[in-house]
């Protein structure tokens, strides 16, 4: 029998190529649309949980990794208003410095200047490293959760800057006026990324530079745990791999495409207590001499990408 759509649930082509055509390559030990709504709320918040997701279909045109399956627009809406910010209980200090890569990676493929734009920035831990450069002129930060507009604005600095509390409209930016757009851990979690992507390919100037991190659906931390990878989750409607990410960006009209494995920064109790939880033990103590930041590459991709220059 088909599912079809409900107030609560959609259907959805594969959406970068908007074929239907796909097969089920990752299935959840406890599959989402087989479960009801409030069920659902409760395994929304954070990693740490019994791996409850839609099924993942891999797009036989694409090749792209998405749920055919998955929350209505109003419903996906109402979730992430309720969610905290994104530290995880992660300790501020290796969140800084994998942030701090990111930047790195950026400013080596091209000028951080002019009006900067940042999707989903949180507490403001990359903002904090733009607002610093000099060339740097306006940010605009568009945040849906207010909770956080205090560590943001002081993440700001003393550039001048706008704080949109809705994450899809751009109207209020003009079109070919930003320099520089980042959009970390964003893609992964939009229900159209390809047409949000477009959109803010307008916002861009001619030869602007787009930096986005994702999730790696086909590194060796996600094969390893299979089902029980993290990024197996409720929040993500798809994810992304090296040729994917490459793919979907030069199809939204980028060109020079660079991707590069980045290093996150994790203390070696969060990794145990994440692996633990990955296996199924819920209850684990770490002793504090595991508390000690590691940098390792665990499955995330920086990717930068530009908007061409017009003759």
């Amino acid at each position: 029998m088909d599912l079809i759509d409900t107030k609560d649930f959609c259907q959805r082509p594969c959406p970068q190529c908007s074929r239907t055509e796909s097969r089920v390559t990752v299935s959840a030990s406890s599959p989402a649309d087989q479960q009801e709504l409030n069920n659902l709320t409760q395994a929304w918040f954070g990693f740490f949980k019994t791996p409850v997701f839609f099924d993942f279909h891999r797009c036989s045109h694409c090749g792209l990794l998405y749920n055919k399956r998955f929350f209505s627009p109003e419903t996906l809406e109402k979730l992430y208003s309720q969610l905290p910010d994104n530290t995880a209980g992660q300790d501020i200090y290796n969140l800084r410095k994998t942030q701090q890569g990111y930047y790195r990676f950026l400013e080596k493929e091209a000028e951080v200047r002019g009006n900067y734009l940042e999707l989903g920035p949180d507490i403001g831990l990359f903002t904090e490293f733009v607002s610093r450069t000099p060339v740097v002129e306006k940010l605009f930060l568009f945040e849906p959760n207010e909770a956080v507009y205090p560590e943001l604005e002081r993440a700001a600095g003393s550039k001048p800057y706008h704080i949109f509390s809705g994450l899809f409209d751009f109207s209020e930016v003009a079109d070919n006026s930003i320099q520089t757009a980042v959009a970390i851990h964003v893609l992964d979690h939009l229900l159209n990324p390809q047409q949000f992507i477009k959109e803010l390919f307008k916002k861009l100037a001619p030869g602007g530079t787009l930096l986005i991190v994702t999730h790696n659906e086909r590194s060796l931390l996600a094969r390893v745990l299979k089902r029980r990878w993290p990024a197996h989750c409720l929040q993500h409607p798809q994810l992304f791999n090296f040729q994917s990410t490459k793919s979907f960006l030069e199809n939204c009209g980028f060109r020079q495409v660079k991707t590069k494995r980045s290093i996150n920064y994790f203390t070696l109790s969060y990794l145990f207590k994440h692996l633990a939880w990955a296996l199924g033990f819920q209850k684990i103590k770490m002793p504090r001499i595991l508390n000690f930041a590691l940098p390792l590459p665990l499955g995330n991709i920086m990717t930068v990408a530009k908007r061409p220059s017009e003759n």
